[in-house]
């Protein structure tokens, strides 16, 4: 019986060597979910979620105490998704207040217009539970607001891709 226990040991151990030796190498790309910025770009708590075709998606958050994190640094060409975890609506937009031309191209004078999703303003408010996004390709630190409520502030800085 030890004989036999032994064997089906060892030839279920052979088996499990040979999955591994010949199981494919997967490689990952520069805007792979599983490729991370630097430690000094990115606080652990706010890592990139997933990526997209253009980079990176990271999450600002909303709530009654503000945007968190209120510093984000990304690279051009990621994504930041504004969401409302708030008890009323919040309008995510490039400051300087009320004008939102900041970063460069945005205008609240664009809201409503064809070039609407080229500038850094959500041009409307956003309901608790809901979310907006914008892929920042500017590099430079840009400052936003919160058009209903122009004390809450926060900043992206975007820096340029280093291979």
């Amino acid at each position: 019986m030890i004989g036999i226990v032994g064997a089906v040991v060892i030839i279920l151990g052979g088996f499990l060597v040979w999955q591994k030796v010949n199981a494919p190498v997967v490689e990952t790309s520069p805007t792979s979910a599983f490729t991370s910025s630097p430690v000094s770009q990115v606080s652990p708590s706010f890592s990139p979620l997933s990526s997209v075709d253009e980079g990176l998606i990271y999450t600002v958050v909303y709530t009654d105490q503000g945007y968190a994190p209120q510093e984000l640094t990304v690279i051009a060409g990621d994504r930041v998704i504004f969401k409302n975890q708030s008890s009323r609506p919040m309008w995510p937009a490039s400051a300087m207040h009320p004008t939102h031309e900041g970063y460069p191209g945005s205008s609240i004078e664009k809201c409503h217009t064809v070039q609407q999703s080229m500038t850094f303003d959500a041009c409307e408010g956003i309901a608790g539970g809901g979310e907006w996004s914008f892929v920042f390709n500017e590099i430079g630190e840009w400052r936003y607001h919160d058009h209903l409520l122009p004390s809450k502030t926060g900043k992206i800085t975007v820096q340029a891709y280093e291979k």
